[in-house]
């Protein structure tokens, strides 16, 4: 099982790496909808501003399916899951 545990920790060891991709605007823990998951897994998402086909896309500009950890002497593999979210701006008055 894929914990909200696991997934801060690769958060932790690979966010930075994740959020210097092209077009990231953010990072956080979800449920893994995927068809591969158990019940109460989660995933790592990544949080895009538009989503680029797969083909349009370099090599270095892919993010990756997964991302390892180790844990308890195992190593996990914890799936990422890119979700399209648009951009994201600060709009409050008084911060101009």
């Amino acid at each position: 099982m894929i914990s909200e545990r696991l997934v801060r920790q690769a958060l932790d060891e690979h966010g930075d790496d994740l959020a210097k991709f092209h077009n990231v605007v953010g990072l956080c823990v979800v449920n893994d909808e995927s068809p591969k998951a158990s019940k109460g897994d989660c995933a790592l998402a990544v949080y895009v501003a538009h989503k680029v086909p797969e083909a349009e896309l370099a090599q270095g500009d892919r993010v990756p399916a997964e991302v390892e950890i180790h844990y308890g002497g195992k190593s996990i593999r914890v799936p990422i899951t890119v979700i399209e979210s648009g951009e994201f701006s600060f709009e409050s008055k008084g911060l101009e």
